[in-house]
Order: C-alpha cells, then structure tokens, then sequence
C-alpha cells in the first residue's frame, strides 16, 4: 500500500471595489486605499506582522465595467 497524505482546503475570495465610471475613471490613490485595505486583511489572516514584505502576488486587480476589483484569496484548513 502506498504511503500518502491529503488535505483539503477551502478558498474565500474577498473584493474590494473602486468606483471608477466613465468619463473619469478613478484616481491610483483610491485603488491604493483598497489594496492597502486588501493587504491589512491578508496580513492579518495570515499572522504576519506589520511590518512583514508584501508578496507581490498576494493580490489581484481587475478592471470591472465601472469599477476596479482588488481580490484577494484566503485558504482555510476545511
């Protein structure tokens, strides 16, 4: 019998959204807010401290008809 482990996980994902209709858009200092928003909940969930480097991946921005999405991926033990 082979020798093995499993797990399973459980993934949330948590947006943040940034108004920014046509014909102005929005500011970088507003998306700046929500990923720095993104950020402090990614840190938290993951028990890093405050000072802790920010993974250049650890989110996603995607522009949206009228808005722009940061998400971020949280991964529970199920």
């Amino acid at each position: 019998m082979a020798d093995y482990t499993w797990f399973e996980e459980i993934s949330r994902r948590v947006t943040y959204t940034v108004p920014a209709s046509q014909p102005w858009g929005t500011t970088f200092a507003e998306v700046d807010k929500a990923v720095a928003v993104a950020w402090v909940r990614y840190r938290e969930h993951h028990n890093l401290p405050e000072d802790a480097p920010v993974p250049e991946d650890f989110c996603r921005v995607f522009p949206w008809d009228d808005e722009i999405r940061v998400v971020i991926t949280l991964d529970e033990k199920a």
